[in-house]
């Protein structure tokens, strides 16, 4: 090989190791900054999902402490008047709030008052031991919530709000809830972007049931994902990454510790990676303009070199 050849292949041998270095250190650079800069923007769009449904619950809660406090509440006798002057109360309620499906009061010497009035209740609402009555006793006068489930009149997710209301001596004279429907603070869920328009947010119960799904079909379903469940059965909140039908994604999980809640978004690793791949064809464009440069250099040195 002649001395011109040598030098040639030396200069774009080096040339081309630099480029490919390079290139390669600025690829998982840029790659680093993006990911990055998407949890950012995603933990960003859930802090509002969290916003959205605090803000949303606590007007519902501060209601219900208001009407278990008004003096119709506090002085309550199991007597017909009573019960009319609950009713009227409760349907002022209502028109209040319209995404509140039912009021309703169980009174500790059991009489039981709801608006509207249902001719048939499910089995066991009416009974003290019934979850919403029991739990909001337990809760030491605090609002409780419980898990969402199905409403067997309306078959639409619902949340059951419950407050203990006491005399002015401090006697339980029986516990006040709601039955909140659900369908409209999702629907206003489901419109929020996570991380621009890559994701969407997913809901989950304390017990890892999807609540909150794009897919309906998904709802009421356990998330089949051993490492979102780890986050959920350990409270914890944070990033993961896993695999799904061979595509690798991340997850990022967050708390509504109110309501035991776990706002989740999902998205594939290539999403965020293709903001960098954009990059690689001016990267490739730059390397062979610099490869090319340097043959040509590296020609006219070797020239010189052949003459002398």
């Amino acid at each position: 090989m002649s001395i011109r050849s040598k030098v040639i292949l030396t200069v774009v041998t080096m040339v081309l190791a630099t480029t490919s270095l390079s290139g390669v250190m600025i690829y998982n650079k840029m790659a680093n900054i993006e990911s990055d800069h998407y949890h950012s923007t995603a933990v960003s769009s859930l802090d509002h999902v969290e916003h959205v449904i605090d803000q949303y619950f606590d007007s519902y809660t501060k209601s219900l402490e208001i009407v278990s406090d008004t003096m119709i509440m506090n002085n309550f006798h199991s007597d017909d008047s009573q019960a009319l002057e609950l009713e009227t109360l409760f349907t002022s309620y209502l028109e209040t709030y319209p995404d509140v499906g039912y009021i309703y009061f169980g009174s500790a010497d059991k009489n039981f008052i709801m608006q509207p009035p249902q001719e048939e209740l499910p089995d066991g609402i009416t009974q003290q031991n019934a979850p919403w009555y029991t739990h909001a006793v337990e809760s030491g006068g605090a609002v409780s919530w419980t898990e969402t489930y199905i409403d067997a009149f309306s078959g639409e997710p619902i949340i059951t709000a419950a407050k203990p209301v006491y005399n002015t001596s401090g006697k339980l004279l029986g516990v006040l809830a709601i039955d909140l429907n659900l369908v409209h603070i999702f629907d206003a869920l489901s419109t929020i972007k996570i991380g621009g328009d890559m994701g969407y947010p997913i809901l989950a119960d304390s017990f890892g049931a999807t609540i909150m799904h794009p897919n309906k079909e998904l709802i009421g379903m356990e998330i089949p994902i051993p490492e979102i469940h780890e986050y959920i059965d350990k409270n914890y909140e944070g990033m993961t990454q896993y695999n799904w039908n061979g595509d690798k994604k991340i997850a990022i999980i967050r708390n509504v510790d109110s309501l035991g809640w776990k706002v989740i978004t999902t998205i594939d690793e290539e999403y965020i990676l293709m903001n960098v791949q954009a990059l690689i064809m001016p990267l490739l464009l730059i390397s062979m303009i610099i490869i090319a440069v340097s043959i040509f250099i590296s020609t006219l040195i070797t020239k010189d070199i052949k003459k002398r």
